[in-house]
């Protein structure tokens, strides 16, 4: 019978069982049944679709800083359980084509001051599916490096798609801490197409971002994002970001108030502008005194943000160094008598503010565009 154990594998956490597992997987096993399974170097799949899953199993990591298996194989399919028991730097590293990780479980995956962390780590081009994943507890030693939930990365263009969907996702510690990132970039052309969709994933207490997304041709849709520590992260930053991305869409995401920065911020630079940019649908919520702006655009062109409700907070809307983008039917309720329901600088141009409501009475000036062809017109609310 093909099972782990008849090729050596005790799984009883305490054995090593690293070589009876490769010895075992290297034979066309998949299914690892019943027990805890301590390994302490890399297992590898190398061959086109292979599959791994357990059943009443976990992997537990052994060795401090180790990656707990790696997938090369394209079309491969992985619904594990990984246990990093504080040690591991990786749960899975994928650089194969189109891998379907499903159905699994990361937990306690741990950067160290040497070695960054990601719970699932993919760097591939040719697309990869990450859905119904559980992440707990991806962390940071004290002075350690970065910390990823999931990662998927490329230094070209996308030939596949990206889907991660449907993950619960709790824990992302540390001074760099991001729950999902998506980093299509070759260091110099840095608006290369992603292909990707991130879509109702359930997040909860990420120390840096929630999404990060540096990719063209992305959708980030009906996430549910929650933050209820009570001490500010040491380097927060946007819950969602994207930046130097083309034809971007963020849609009917919902976000908790929270200690991070800007709930929702899309950025080109100087010399290229992000284009074909969409925020629509989105509900955002922060603490009325709280002066943080809820939806920031900088340096983006040809954009609509149409459709959002903000509560508390600081301005609503915020547009900076843009051209050819509309606001539109934009509420926002409380926050900050100071600040505005939407605001467009000087910097500008053809910036459209329209059919907003400010939902605060103490705020004597809600709505303001400046600049050159930019209007403001049939809102309500104004003083």
């Amino acid at each position: 019978m093909n099972t782990a154990k008849s090729f050596g594998a005790i799984g009883d956490g305490i054995t090593d069982d690293t070589t009876a597992i490769q010895s075992w997987l290297n034979a066309g096993g998949y299914l690892l049944e019943d027990g805890v399974y301590k390994i302490t170097s890399t297992l590898a799949l190398t061959a086109t679709g292979r599959k791994f899953a357990t059943s009443g199993a976990r992997l537990l990591a052994g060795t401090q800083d180790m990656t707990m298996m790696t997938v090369t194989g394209d079309d491969c399919a992985i619904s594990g359980h990984f246990s990093g028991n504080s040690l591991a730097a990786a749960g899975v590293y994928v650089t194969g084509s189109r891998a379907v990780i499903e159905n699994g479980r990361y937990e306690d995956i741990r950067a160290t001051a040497a070695q960054d962390a990601r719970a699932i780590n993919v760097s591939t081009a040719g697309g990869v599916t990450v859905r119904r994943n559980t992440i707990l507890r991806t962390h940071n030693a004290k002075a350690g490096g970065f910390c990823r939930a999931i990662a998927v990365n490329s230094t070209t263009a996308a030939t596949g798609y990206t889907a991660v969907t449907d993950n619960i996702i709790d824990g992302v510690t540390g001074s760099e801490g991001d729950a999902i990132q998506i980093l299509f970039n070759d260091g110099g052309n840095v608006f290369l197409d992603a292909r990707a969709v991130i879509a109702q994933n359930n997040i909860r207490n990420a120390s840096r971002r929630f999404i990060k997304v540096q990719g063209s041709n992305t959708l980030v849709k009906d996430n549910v994002i929650r933050f209820d520590t009570v001490t500010t992260p040491e380097l927060p930053s946007n819950y969602i970001n994207a930046f130097q991305s083309d034809n971007v869409t963020i849609t009917g995401n919902d976000i908790g108030a929270g200690l991070l920065s800007t709930p929702i911020a899309v950025t080109g630079i100087a010399a290229r502008r992000a284009k074909g940019i969409t925020i629509r649908d989105n509900i955002i919520r922060q603490d009325n005194a709280r002066d943080v702006t809820s939806i920031f655009l900088d340096y983006v062109e040809d954009g609509a943000v149409t459709d959002n409700l903000c509560f508390g907070g600081g301005t609503c809307v915020a547009i900076g160094n843009s051209q050819n983008v509309i606001v539109d039917r934009t509420i926002g309720f409380g926050g900050l008598a100071s600040r505005r329901t939407a605001f467009g600088t000087s910097s500008n141009t053809n910036v459209i503010i329209r059919s907003a409501a400010n939902m605060n009475a103490e705020r004597t000036a809600p709505i303001q565009t400046d600049g050159t062809g930019n209007k403001a017109e049939l809102n309500w609310g104004m003083k």
